[in-house]
């Protein structure tokens, strides 16, 4: 049976813009030092968007590697939208949360991308966030049987 997971582009990049604005105030009202760059620096804007869809596109192919005995195909139209097509058996279906975890990670790889040189720290944050993320769909994806394997005491 095929299932789908869809990350839309925009809204992804759109969510990204507005941590990064959350980021800065953040860090200004901590006071830390780095925070007090001047905003357009720091936030990401829309202009930068053409340098960011060639990036989604290797992360596209990084979760398919991740889901590799699971993707039958995926398609990447950097502008609009990221689809996965998985094959899983028949009597099994990926839970509707699986977009909204791979939409994170990719959310997440370019928040680590963005911050690369702006704030070491937030960068290797938002870069264990990514592998969280990933690891997530990745166990979101896997067929279930509905039964538990275990130990009852």
């Amino acid at each position: 049976m095929k299932q789908y997971i869809e990350i839309p582009v925009q809204q992804t990049l759109e969510e990204c813009t507005k941590q990064t604005s959350f980021d800065l105030q953040s860090l200004r009202a901590r006071g830390v030092e780095t925070a007090n760059a001047v905003y357009d620096d720091w936030v990401m804007h829309e202009d930068v968007f053409p340098l960011i869809y060639p990036l989604m596109g290797g992360y596209a192919a990084d979760m398919a590697l991740v889901l590799r005995t699971m993707v039958e195909s995926y398609e990447v139209d950097t502008e609009d939208h990221i689809q996965y097509t998985l094959n899983i058996a028949d009597d099994m279906k990926i839970p509707a949360t699986t977009d909204h975890e791979a939409m994170s990670y990719f959310k997440y790889k370019v928040l680590a991308w963005w911050y690369q040189y702006r704030d070491a720290e937030l960068s290797v944050v938002y870069a264990k966030k990514a592998e969280v993320a990933l690891n997530n769909v990745f166990m979101l994806c896997i067929p279930r049987t509905g039964t538990s394997i275990g130990r009852h005491f």
